[in-house]
């Protein structure tokens, strides 16, 4: 399970504890291994963090639920979640009110990652506002300018209007139709053409190329159907199999500290990104509107 299907679990576990009344140990205990069935990665630490339960209460439900967030979003963040959402952009392709309200949900996520401090944790409203305003149209934020508005000075939901009207002057764009791309040497058809790469195709360790998606590299992309979140062929460098040593020799090797650190830090994401075919609407959400 990856973190979004993760918070996901928790959402609608925490909305069926409270709804259906699991109130005693062995029920929360009971569903909670039920409703894991699906995600063999997630059962498998569960059952790890309670082999050693010598009774099924909601006390030892409580340390155990604690420690199976920790262990499944482990990879997550706070402040690197933060610093992501002040840098993103709006897509083209995305409204006003879907870019915004992807914007509280991630911040909301943020406040939920297990080093999230217990208070002063995600945006603040003041940042909150930056980020949105930063994140529109260079144009809109000019007009809004010369209007003689500035974003300290307006509510979230003033500025959220007033962008809504810019995208009504220049309505979003539609997203291109897909068309079947020709066959290549490797039989991969999915990855995007780059400039900078060997043949002119990306490759795992280059940035993102799609709209809105540059805070991350092409192997992590959700939608890279060869990378982490899918097939997992194609992988960064440090990751791929060294099977191309002829058969019957033998080599060692010493590794190389530095260089190692540096690949591996740079085929790490330590947050959620905002993936156009991310499901985010059953997360938690701050708010409906602005």
């Amino acid at each position: 399970c990856n973190s979004l299907e993760t918070f996901d679990f928790l959402k609608k576990f925490e909305n069926g504890r409270r709804d259906l009344q699991w109130t005693t140990g062995p029920k929360l205990f009971s569903n909670m291994l039920t409703l894991l069935s699906e995600c063999t990665d997630a059962e498998d630490t569960w059952e790890d963090l309670t082999a050693q339960s010598a009774t099924e209460t909601v006390a030892t439900f409580t340390v155990a639920f604690t420690g199976f967030k920790s262990a499944m979003l482990s990879e997550l963040r706070h402040d690197d979640q933060l610093e992501y959402l002040r840098t993103i952009s709006k897509p083209d392709t995305m409204t006003v009110r879907a870019f915004l309200q992807r914007l509280k949900t991630l911040n909301s996520l943020a406040k939920r990652f297990p080093d999230a401090p217990a208070t002063n944790s995600g945006l603040t409203d003041m940042e909150l506002k930056r980020c949105f305003h930063h994140g529109m149209p260079k144009k809109w934020r000019d007009n809004f300018t010369v209007a003689g508005r500035v974003y300290s000075s307006e509510t979230l939901n003033a500025i959220y209007i007033y962008m809504t009207t810019q995208e009504a002057a220049a309505p979003v764009k539609k997203p291109s139709p897909k068309t079947p791309s020709t066959s290549n040497d490797s039989g991969d058809n999915q990855a995007p053409r780059s400039n900078t790469t060997p043949g002119g195709r990306i490759q795992p360790n280059d940035p993102c190329p799609l709209p809105g998606h540059g805070n991350h590299i092409w192997y992590l992309c959700r939608q890279n159907h060869f990378g982490k979140h899918h097939a997992d062929t194609h992988r960064p460098q440090t990751q791929a199999s060294t099977s191309s040593t002829p058969p019957g020799t033998t080599t060692v090797s010493t590794p190389d500290t530095a260089s190692s650190s540096s690949s591996a830090t740079a085929a790490e994401q330590h947050f959620i990104d905002y993936d156009g075919d991310a499901d985010f609407s059953s997360m938690w959400a701050e708010a409906d509107e602005p």
